[in-house]
């Protein structure tokens, strides 16, 4: 695979290398992570795919500018490493969003005039008893409050069980970690159910 197969590579490869530096604790999940993951499984040798691409229905991924980044919990809750999250994130291009529902956990890297890359980061729910942690409907944070100094997560509590044997793959000599094939399905489920909620919202909205 080439450069023009992938142009979103670019963006993520320096970015990924950098976050994991602070920490082993990153995934990469959402549709990138199954391109990524898809493009290993055909380029691999042995019998690896129960069923063969070729009788797959829809065998290209989808294409996606963003990329959803699973972050351990022990990075959101230690200070030191979550300002470096940060830090990485505005050295390699993005800005923290200026919505305040998505803002610490969405981060927007402009291309162009018209094209832009966004980054998302996700938790699992903390525990009760987690230190340095808390959590609402929405997001994962550092306690007490870090201010503009550090990220969130988003909280995705169908990431629970994310870091149990994570599966990690070569790409173009870069390590790539994501999500066990449970915890994985859960959350595309999850994610199916709710497109299909705004789809049918929208739908409705549009014959009242």
């Amino acid at each position: 695979m080439n450069a023009s197969d992938d142009p979103l590579w670019l963006h993520f490869a320096s970015l990924w290398q950098d976050l994991r530096k602070v920490g082993s604790g990153l995934l990469v999940a959402g549709g990138y992570g199954l391109f990524l993951k898809q493009q290993w499984a055909g380029n691999a040798v042995g019998p690896l795919i129960a069923i063969p691409m070729e009788r797959w229905q829809n065998a290209t991924p989808r294409v996606t500018k963003d990329l959803d980044l699973i972050i351990g919990l022990d990075l959101i809750s230690n200070e030191i490493n979550n300002g470096q999250l940060l830090e990485i994130l505005e050295k390699q291009g993005f800005k923290v969003s200026e919505n305040p529902e998505g803002k610490r956990w969405q981060f927007f890297k402009k291309l162009d005039e018209h094209r832009q890359v966004v980054a998302e980061l996700h938790a699992p729910t903390p525990g009760e008893k987690s230190a340095n942690l808390q959590a609402d409907r929405i997001r994962v944070k550092h306690k007490p409050s870090m201010g503009e100094d550090g990220v969130h997560g988003r909280h995705n509590p169908e990431a629970v069980g994310c870091h149990l044997n994570p599966f990690r793959f070569p790409c173009r000599e870069v390590e790539i970690a994501v999500p066990n094939p449970l915890t994985w399905s859960i959350m595309k489920l999850v994610a199916a159910e709710d497109h299909w909620a705004r789809s049918r919202a929208s739908r409705q909205d549009q014959t009242s």
